[in-house]
C-alpha cells in the first residue's frame, strides 16, 4: 500500500500536495525527499511522501526554507518547515518569529489599528495603553465637556477641553495649554460657541447688573442674587438654582429677613414685616404689614369717615358697599362698617320694600315687540328682615306700557331652609300673585290673556325664611299688547318641515300657542302600533284643534284639510281641557309611515297653554333593515377582506381610506358590525358620515376583537364635509377585528361607513407610535424627550392633543410616553384627560408635571424617587396624578393650584403594571381667566336645556373641560346619556363650591316607578361633589342629566368636572360614588319632582 502511494504521488498527471504559504514571497522552495512537489510561488516545498524531518544538529544541516528543531537537553533534532532566526532568514523588513518560525512584521508599526481599542502604538512599534490621535477616540467628561488625547512622552490620557480666555478672546483648550499660555479657564460655559470671554469679570454679585449674579468663573449670569428681593417680593432666591421660588417655612427664620416673614398658614415665605422693629415710627406689625394701630373702644380714633376695625385695630374707611369690603367681609348699612361673618349681600341693597325696589331696566324691544330684562348673582341675606316679619325679602321693580303682559322667573337652586318664593305686586294686581313650590324656576305671568291693564308699575318680590345666604337670578319678559303672548322654546315649528321630532315612545312637551301659530311634531309609525296623544290646557285658554296625519295623506290633494285623525273638541276633566287622540295597537288604524302632530288655535287670534303627552306602543320594529343585514354579531359580521374594490389577496387594503358602504342604516336596538385581518402592529381607524338631520338619537363606532371587548377609542357620526371624528385603534396585534356600529339606545337613521388600515415598517421603536416612528423621531420614554402636543385652539394655546398616543414594552422594558403643553396665562384652570383604552387589558396611568419648583440635580428619574421625575437636569415633584381602574384617566388643575405658575408642563403617561399594547388619546385644555365663552362641549352647540343635551355616549366619561356662564347660570348646562339593558352607572360631578358657587344636579327620564313617565329628580352638594346612580332598564335608554348653579360674586363661571362610570348597584347601592371622591353617605330612592341631599339617588329605568 506504500509503495502504491508513493507511486501515485509521483505520477505527473497527479500532482503531490502543494507547499504551506509559510515563506514569503521569491521562489519556491524545493521539493522534499520522496517525490514532494515544488512550493507554490511565495511558499515553502511540500514534503515527500517519507519522513520530511531530516536529522540535524544546526540550521544549516537542513534544505532552504526549513530549520532544525531540537529538543531542550538534547544534541540532535530534526528539520522542519519554517524560518531560521540566526541568522534571521526572512525579507522585505520581516522578521522570523522564534516561537512560531513565521515571518511576521516587527510589532505594531506605527499602526494604531493593528492595537486593541484602549490602546495605541507607540514607541519601538509596540502597543501601549491609552488614548489615540488620529482620529482622536476620546468620549465626553462626565459633565459633558469634550475630551482631547494629550501626548506625554510614551504616555497618552484624555484629558478634558475648557473654554480658554485670553482677554476677550475665546478658545478651546486643555487646563494646562490654557494656563501655559498666560489664559484661564472657564468651569461654566462648554464651549466658546457665545465667547464667554467677551464679558467683565466680577468678584461678586454686587458687581453685576440687577437680574445677574456672579458665577463661578467670574461672569455675570442671568440669575438673582441671594438676599435680593425678587420681582414677586413673595418668592426668594434659590442658592443653588439661582431662580426665585416660593420658600417653605415654619418659622421666620427660614425666610429672607430683610423683607419677609413666614405666613404660618401657608407655611411659605412671603413679602411683609416680622416686628414693629421693621415698621416707619408710629407704625405696628400686624399678620406682616404695618399699620397704624387704633383703639377700637375711641369713638374718634379715626376722624371723620372711618372707623378703626377690632380684627386688626387698623383705621378703615366707611363702607358704602360690599366692594369696600374684604371678600370674607360685609358692609353694616346700620354703621357702615365692615364685619366678618357677615351676610355679603348684593350691590342692590337696601331694597326691602316698595319704596327702595331695585328697578330693572328692559332691554329694546326685538322684531317681534318683546322686551327682557335680568338681574344676576342675587343675593338674599338671613338678616334682610323687617320689623315685625319673619321671611327675608327683595325688592325689584319693572315699568310696562299699557296692554303689556309680564313674565316673571325667580332662579332658586336653593331648596329646603333655602327654598326661595316670588309675588308679584302693584296697583293693578287684582288677585294675589303668588309662586310658592319647591321647583327650582318660580313663575308668573301676569295679566291673564286677553286682559288689558293700563300703563303701571309692577313690584316683584323675592323672599324667603332662610337662616342663610342664598343666591338666585330674575328673569323677566314683557310682550307687546297686539302680541301679548310668550313663544315656547322650539320656534319656529310652524309647518311641517319645522316640526320637532318626537324622541323615543313616551314624551311629554310643554307649549304656547301664540296668534296666529301652530306647533308641529313628527315621529315614524307602523301598521301594526298604538298612539295615545293627549294635550292639555287651562281652561281659560283658547280653543285648540289637534289633528294627527300622515305623511302620504298631507303629501295629497287637500292634505291640510283630511287630517287621518282629528281629537275634536277638548272635554272638561278637573278644571282643565283635555283633547285626545287614541289608536290602539293591532286594529290596522296606522300606516307604516312618517306621521305629522299639528296644535292650532280654533280661532287664530287666540292664545293658549299646552302639555302635550305621547305615547307610543310598537308592535314591530318600524325601521326597515338596510342590504347589508343580517350582521347584528360578530359572528354574522361583513367580512370587508372580500369587498370588492376595497380589498386585494383577500385583506383590505392598506394605507388607503376606503368608503365601505354609502347605504348602510342603524334600527333602534340594532348593532351593525364590519370585520377585517389585521396584521401585527397595524393602526385601525373607522368612522361614520351622516346628516344629523336624518339620524334619531346617536350612532357611535368602535373596534372590537374577536371577543368583542373594545380596542382603542369610540366616535360619534361626522356630519358631511366636515373633519371625520375617527376611532383609532392603533399598534393592534395581529387577528381579526370589527369596527361595531351601534345605535344608541332607539337610535335610528342613514349612514356611510368608512375604515382605514395603515401599516408602518420600524420594528427598532414602539411598533406604530406615530410620535417615536416619525422622521428624525425619537423614543419619548424621557421628560426630556418630550413630543410638544398639537395646539388645536387656532394657535389660541387652550386646547393641545396628541390623538395617536400608544404604550408597548420593548426588550421587556416598561414603556412610558412623555409630552409637553405650556400655560400662558396666570390663574388659568388646566384640564389634562387620558382616554381611549381599556383599563382592563392595559392599565394606564399620567401624572402631570410642572417645572416651577425645582429640587436636587439629577441625571435620571430613579434618582429622584418614585414621586419626581428628572426633568431638565432638576427633580421635580408630581403636581397631580391620576391611577384610577376605570378606562380613563384624568387631572384638573384648578385656577388656585395653578397660580401665577406658567409656562411648561408635562404629561407622563405610563402602565400601572404590565398589559396589552394600550393606543390612547391625551388632551390638554387651558382655561384662562377673563370674559365666560361658551365650554369644549358647547363649540358646536350650546346645551343649555333638556331637550338639548351634548350626548356622550354609552361609555365611561372623564370630562374637565365644562363651565357653567353667569349668563347661563338659570339654563345650565345638559347631557345626554346612554345606559345600555342591564347595566347601571354612577354620574359624579366635582367642583369648588367655595371658590366658584353652587351646583346642582338633575335627572330626566322614564323611571320605574312612574309606569314609565318621564320623571324628574335631583341630586344636592354634599361638599364639592354631586353624586347619582342610574340602575338599567329592560333595554336600551338615554337618560338626561344637568347642572345649573350661579357662581358667588366676583366670579363669572363654575367650573366642573364630570365622570360617568359603570358601576353595580347589586354589589354596592352607593355606586362608584366613594370610589369617585364623594364623602361617605347612603344611597337613597327618588322621588319624582323632589331634591335630595345626605345621600346619594338612585334612578331606576323601567
Amino acid at each position: 500500500m506504500s509503495a502504491l502511494t508513493i507511486g501515485v504521488w509521483a505520477c505527473d498527471d497527479d500532482p503531490a500536495p502543494q507547499g504551506g504559504d509559510m515563506m514569503p514571497g521569491g521562489q519556491g522552495g524545493q521539493g522534499g525527499q520522496g517525490g514532494g512537489g515544488a512550493g507554490g510561488e511565495g511558499g515553502m516545498g511540500g514534503t515527500g511522501g517519507e519522513d520530511p524531518g531530516r536529522v540535524c544538529s544546526f540550521d544549516a544541516d537542513c534544505p532552504n526554507g526549513q530549520y532544525c528543531d531540537i529538543e531542550p537537553n538534547a544534541f540532535e533534532g530534526r528539520c522542519l518547515i519554517g524560518c531560521r532566526t540566526n541568522p534571521d532568514s526572512c525579507t522585505d523588513g520581516q522578521i522570523c518569529n522564534p516561537q512560531t518560525h513565521n515571518c511576521e512584521v516587527p510589532g505594531c508599526a506605527g499602526d494604531d489599528a493593528r492595537c486593541a481599542e484602549d490602546e495605541f502604538c507607540g514607541e519601538n512599534d509596540q502597543c501601549v495603553t491609552g488614548c489615540r490621535t488620529n482620529p482622536d477616540n476620546c468620549p465626553l467628561a462626565a459633565d459633558g465637556r469634550s475630551q482631547t488625547c494629550v501626548a506625554s512622552g510614551d504616555t497618552r490620557t484624555c484629558e478634558t477641553v475648557y473654554p480658554c480666555c485670553n482677554g476677550a478672546t475665546c478658545s478651546e483648550s486643555t487646563r494646562a495649554a490654557c494656563e501655559g499660555g498666560g489664559g484661564s479657564v472657564l468651569e461654566g460655559p462648554l464651549t466658546c460657541e457665545e465667547n464667554p470671554c467677551d464679558n467683565t469679570r466680577c468678584q461678586g454679585d454686587g458687581d453685576c447688573a440687577q437680574g445677574e449674579y456672579c458665577g463661578p468663573d467670574g461672569l455675570c449670569i442671568e440669575g438673582c442674587q441671594v438676599g435680593e428681593q425678587c420681582p414677586n417680593p413673595d418668592l426668594a432666591c434659590d442658592a443653588q438654582s439661582r431662580t426665585c421660588v416660593e420658600v417653605q417655612c415654619d418659622s421666620n427664620d427660614q425666610c429672607a429677613e430683610a423683607f419677609q416673614f413666614c405666613d404660618t398658614q401657608l407655611n411659605l415665605c412671603r413679602f411683609g414685616c416680622r416686628s414693629d422693629e421693621n415698621c416707619e415710627a408710629g407704625l405696628s406689625c400686624v399678620q406682616g404689614r404695618c399699620l397704624s394701630i387704633c383703639d377700637p373702644n375711641d369713638a374718634n380714633a379715626c376722624g371723620d369717615g372711618a372707623y378703626c376695625d377690632p380684627n386688626i385695630r387698623e383705621c378703615r374707611d366707611d363702607c358704602e358697599s360690599n366692594e369696600a369690603c374684604n371678600e370674607d367681609e360685609a358692609c353694616n348699612f346700620d354703621n357702615n362698617q365692615c364685619e366678618r361673618g357677615r351676610c355679603r349681600d348684593d350691590a342692590n341693597e337696601p331694597n326691602d320694600d316698595v319704596a327702595s325696589a331695585t328697578g330693572i331696566e328692559l332691554g329694546a324691544a326685538d322684531a317681534n315687540g318683546i322686551r327682557r330684562g335680568a338681574a344676576d348673582g342675587l343675593i338674599l341675606c338671613d338678616d334682610d328682615v323687617n320689623e315685625g316679619e319673619t321671611a327675608a325679602q327683595d325688592f325689584y321693580a319693572v315699568q310696562l306700557a299699557q296692554g303689556e303682559r309680564l313674565r316673571v322667573e325667580l332662579v332658586n337652586p336653593g331648596v329646603g331652609d333655602a327654598n326661595l318664593d316670588l309675588e308679584l305686586l302693584g296697583d293693578e294686581v287684582d288677585d294675589p300673585q303668588v309662586a310658592a313650590s319647591l321647583e327650582e324656576v318660580e313663575a308668573i305671568e301676569y295679566p291673564a290673556l286677553n286682559v288689558v291693564k293700563p300703563a303701571t308699575t309692577y313690584y316683584i318680590r323675592v323672599y324667603g325664611e332662610i337662616d342663610e345666604p342664598t343666591e338666585y337670578s330674575i328673569r323677566v319678559t314683557v310682550v307687546p299688547a297686539e302680541n301679548a303672548c310668550f313663544p315656547d322654546g322650539r320656534e319656529p315649528d310652524d309647518n311641517a318641515d319645522q316640526a320637532t321630532r318626537i324622541a323615543g315612545d313616551q314624551a311629554r312637551y310643554v307649549g304656547t300657542i301664540c296668534a296666529n301659530d301652530e306647533d308641529w311634531f313628527t315621529l315614524p309609525l307602523a301598521l301594526d302600533d298604538g298612539i295615545t296623544i293627549t294635550v292639555t290646557t287651562p281652561r281659560d285658554s283658547g280653543d285648540l284643534r289637534v289633528r294627527l296625519y300622515s305623511d302620504t295623506g298631507l303629501s295629497g290633494p287637500g292634505g291640510l284639510v283630511n287630517p287621518a285623525f282629528d281629537a275634536g273638541a277638548g272635554q272638561d276633566v278637573g278644571g282643565r281641557i283635555n283633547y285626545r287622540i287614541q289608536v290602539p295597537e293591532n286594529t290596522n288604524g296606522l300606516s307604516d309611515d312618517n306621521y305629522f302632530l299639528r296644535i292650532d288655535a280654533d280661532n287664530p287670534a287666540d292664545l293658549a297653554a299646552y302639555d302635550l303627552n305621547v305615547v307610543v306602543v310598537r308592535v314591530n320594529d318600524p325601521c326597515l333593515p338596510d342590504a347589508h343585514e343580517d350582521n347584528d354579531t360578530l359572528a354574522d359580521g361583513i367580512q370587508l377582506d372580500n369587498v370588492a374594490g376595497i380589498s386585494q389577496g383577500g385583506q383590505v387594503i392598506e394605507n388607503q381610506d376606503h368608503e365601505v358602504f354609502d347605504d348602510a342604516g342603524i334600527c333602534p336596538g340594532d348593532v351593525d358590525y364590519y370585520c377585517l385581518t389585521a396584521e401585527g402592529g397595524d393602526i385601525l381607524e373607522a368612522w361614520i358620515v351622516a346628516d344629523p338631520a336624518l339620524v334619531l338619537g346617536e350612532i357611535e363606532v368602535q373596534w372590537v376583537d374577536e371577543e368583542d371587548g373594545a380596542v382603542g377609542g369610540r366616535a360619534r357620526i361626522s356630519a358631511p364635509g366636515g373633519a371625520p371624528v375617527k376611532a383609532r385603534a392603533p399598534g393592534v396585534a395581529a387577528g381579526i377585528y370589527c369596527a361595531r356600529v351601534d345605535g344608541l339606545a332607539q337610535a335610528e337613521g342613514p349612514y356611510t361607513l368608512f375604515v382605514r388600515r395603515s401599516v408602518l415598517e420600524n420594528p427598532d421603536l414602539c411598533p406604530q407610535d406615530a410620535a417615536e416612528t416619525a422622521p428624525g423621531a425619537r423614543r419619548n420614554d424621557r421628560a426630556d424627550d418630550s413630543v410638544a402636543l398639537d395646539d388645536v385652539s387656532d394657535g389660541q394655546g387652550l386646547r393641545f392633543q396628541y390623538d395617536q398616543g400608544l404604550l408597548c414594552d420593548v426588550n421587556n422594558t416598561r414603556d412610558q410616553d412623555w409630552y409637553t403643553f405650556d400655560v400662558g396665562e396666570a390663574e388659568s384652570r388646566v384640564c389634562v384627560t387620558v382616554e381611549g383604552f381599556e383599563n382592563s387589558r392595559a392599565n394606564v396611568d399620567m401624572q402631570v408635571f410642572r417645572v416651577a419648583a425645582a429640587g436636587d440635580p439629577c441625571q435620571n428619574d430613579d434618582q429622584c424617587g418614585a414621586l419626581g421625575a428628572c426633568i431638565q437636569g432638576q427633580c421635580r415633584a408630581i403636581t397631580d396624578r391620576s391611577t384610577t381602574g376605570f378606562d380613563a384617566e384624568m387631572v384638573n388643575l384648578t385656577p388656585g393650584v395653578v397660580g401665577n405658575r406658567i409656562g411648561e408642563h408635562f404629561v407622563r403617561v405610563f402602565r400601572g403594571a404590565a398589559g396589552e399594547l394600550a393606543s390612547y388619546t391625551v388632551t390638554a385644555t387651558v382655561t384662562p381667566p377673563g370674559d365666560c365663552v361658551p365650554d369644549w362641549q358647547e363649540v358646536d352647540e350650546a346645551n343649555n336645556s333638556f331637550d338639548n343635551g351634548t350626548p356622550l355616549g354609552s361609555g365611561e366619561v372623564a370630562m374637565c373641560d365644562a363651565w357653567i356662564c353667569r349668563a347661563e347660570a338659570a339654563q345650565g348646562d345638559w347631557y345626554d346619556i346612554a345606559v345600555p339593558a342591564g347595566e347601571d352607572r354612577t354620574v359624579f360631578i366635582e367642583y369648588q363650591q367655595a371658590v366658584d358657587g353652587n351646583l346642582q344636579l338633575f335627572f330626566s327620564g322614564p323611571l320605574a316607578d312612574l309606569n314609565g313617565m318621564a320623571g324628574f329628580g335631583a341630586s344636592r352638594t354634599v361638599g364639592n361633589y354631586l353624586c347619582m346612580n342610574i340602575e338599567g332598564g329592560a333595554e336600551d335608554q338615554v337618560v338626561t342629566f344637568g347642572l345649573q348653579g350661579q357662581p358667588i360674586p366676583g366670579r363669572n363661571r363654575i367650573d366642573y368636572n364630570v365622570r360617568v362610570v359603570p358601576t353595580d348597584l347589586e354589589a354596592s347601592d352607593v355606586g362608584d360614588c366613594y370610589t369617585l371622591g364623594a364623602i361617605e353617605l347612603p344611597a337613597c330612592e327618588p322621588v319624582a319632582n323632589n331634591f335630595y341631599m345626605g345621600c346619594f339617588p338612585t334612578f331606576t329605568l323601567p
